[in-house]
C-alpha cells in the first residue's frame, strides 16, 4: 500500500508541476492546488472544466486514526453566486466520486458525495472553501464516514 501511495503522490505531484508550469506566464487558470484541513486533513487539486463543472482530486490522512488514509476524486457541480453576504458572493458544489480508503488492515473503495460553498479571491487567485461529503464503502465491506473540511487552493 505504501508503494501505491508513493506512486499516487508522484504522479499527481509531477502532473500538477507540469500544468503549473505551463499555466505562469498566462496567469490564473483552471488549476488550483492547496491544503484541505479536518478530517481527514491533507493536499487537494482541482480543475475547472467548464464555468459551472469542475474535477477536484484529494490525499488526505488521519491525525487520530493512525494508519487512516483517504484518496478521493469527484465530479463537481457549480453554483455561481449562491449566496451574498454584504459584497461577498459564494459558489456553491456539489457532486459525485469514489474513493479508496486504508484505516486499521480495512481498505475500502466507495461512493463519494460532497456539497459545499467557497469564496474566490481575485488577487491572489485563492479559494477557500468549507465541505461535508459522506462516503460510504462497498468493497469488500459496507460502511459509511462523514468527512469535513476547511479548505484552500491556490489557482494558476
Amino acid at each position: 500500500m505504501k508503494k501505491l501511495l508513493s506512486t499516487l503522490m508522484l504522479t499527481l505531484g509531477l502532473s500538477l508541476g507540469l500544468f503549473s508550469f505551463s499555466a505562469l506566464a498566462k496567469g490564473p487558470g483552471p488549476l488550483g492546488v492547496g491544503v484541505v484541513l479536518g478530517q481527514p486533513s491533507g493536499i487537494t487539486a482541482r480543475y475547472r472544466l467548464k464555468s459551472n463543472r469542475s474535477v477536484d482530486a484529494n490525499i488526505a490522512w488521519s491525525m487520530n486514526s493512525p494508519g487512516y488514509v483517504a484518496i478521493s476524486s469527484d465530479y463537481l457541480f457549480e453554483v455561481k453566486n449562491f449566496a451574498h453576504i454584504d459584497q461577498a458572493t459564494f459558489d456553491l458544489h456539489y457532486g459525485l466520486g469514489a474513493a479508496i480508503v486504508t484505516a486499521s488492515g480495512f481498505t475500502g473503495i466507495g461512493a463519494r458525495a460532497p456539497v459545499g460553498v467557497s469564496y474566490f479571491f481575485k488577487d491572489p487567485a485563492v479559494q477557500i472553501y468549507l465541505e461535508i461529503s459522506g462516503l460510504l464503502t462497498l468493497v469488500p465491506d459496507s460502511d459509511f464516514w462523514i468527512h469535513g473540511a476547511l479548505g484552500a487552493r491556490y489557482y494558476f
